[in-house]
């Protein structure tokens, strides 16, 4: 039995995943059964594929264009892709999803449930604040692949509960925030320097490694709270964004660390932090270019022993 609805007009920055449950929930079908009933493959929806965004938005009434630039596309494996911008899975909220409570709230309030949507940029990882009410995002709900199936019922769920009593942090978007929903919208933004030659998911996870190490060091952690997080992208996107911006934050890491003794490596040097983290990326292919100048700046500035490995690499190996 297929429905038969009239138009549902897709919200601004709106996956398909997204305006696939409102939907469904308009019907009081749950996502798995709206999709068999309108005769499109659920899982194609959820990896929102192509010729599935076409059909939902024909469904729908709305512009497929839109929904498919807003839509985050799973392409094999670990690897997705958002408007022409590279992800992985660590780049996304996938079984945590956050949400603005305010906007939600105002949807809410000039339409039934079915009209509250949820933003693409609020599956980003390292998007924290709503830069509309800039507010902080908060816990929506958890769940397996929660940011792909039920979203009208996790969120109609959490706008009925008490967590809503509570106002959300106030604070403004970090530059890194808004940069990277720039980028995802609109492609790499001119104020995105040498950070728009990484592809997204590499300057998601480089950037609060970089930061929290010109921040504190090499005694730098993980940061913690949203704010940490958002301080430490901030710090190391503004290094980055200028030309040779890594080997200056890599000189001014090593500066920070005092006088160079004997013996001293490349992670007391840089620190275990980020030292670890550029190790641990060593295998991985979208990581080599800024493994390869973190290597050139080591070589150039810190004595190793020939054959010795750097970076996956023996030293007396260009």
């Amino acid at each position: 039995m297929a429905y038969r609805l009239t138009p549902l007009p897709a919200a601004a920055d709106e996956p398909a995943q997204a305006y696939a449950c409102r939907l469904a929930r308009r019907i009081n079908l749950p996502l798995r059964f709206f999709c068999t009933d309108i005769g499109i493959p659920r899982q194609e929806v959820i990896k929102g594929s192509t010729d599935a965004v076409h059909r939902i938005a024909d469904y729908g009434g709305a512009d497929p264009a839109p929904l498919l630039a807003a839509t985050v596309q799973h392409t094999e494996g670990r690897l997705y892709t958002l408007n022409g911008q590279d992800l992985v899975r660590d780049s996304l909220r996938r079984t945590r999803l956050r949400g603005c409570v305010t906007c939600m709230k105002e949807q809410l309030a000039h339409g039934a449930v079915w009209d509250v949507s949820i933003r693409t940029s609020w599956c980003l990882a390292s998007v924290y604040t709503c830069p509309i009410h800039e507010v902080g995002l908060v816990d929506i709900g958890t769940g397996k692949d929660a940011m792909f199936n039920e979203w009208s019922l996790l969120m109609e769920d959490f706008l009925s509960s008490d967590a809503t009593d509570s106002p959300p942090p106030e604070r403004s978007p970090g530059k890194f925030e808004l940069y990277l929903m720039e980028r995802a919208m609109h492609g790499p933004p001119e104020s995105g320097g040498e950070v728009n030659d990484l592809p997204m998911h590499v300057a998601m996870r480089v950037m609060p490694f970089i930061g929290q190490t010109l921040l504190h060091g090499t005694n730098a952690h993980e940061p913690v709270t949203d704010a940490e997080i958002i301080k430490a992208c901030d710090t190391g996107f503004q290094a980055l964004v200028a030309r040779g911006g890594l080997e200056q934050s890599l000189a001014d890491i090593d500066a920070g660390a005092g006088p160079r003794m004997s013996q001293q490596g490349p992670q007391h040097r840089l620190g275990k932090h980020l030292f670890s983290f550029l190790t641990n990326a060593v295998s991985q292919e979208a990581y080599q270019p800024v493994i390869d100048r973190v290597r050139t700046f080591v070589l150039d500035t810190i004595p190793l022993d020939r054959g010795s490995m750097l970076l996956g690499r023996p030293v007396d190996t260009c």
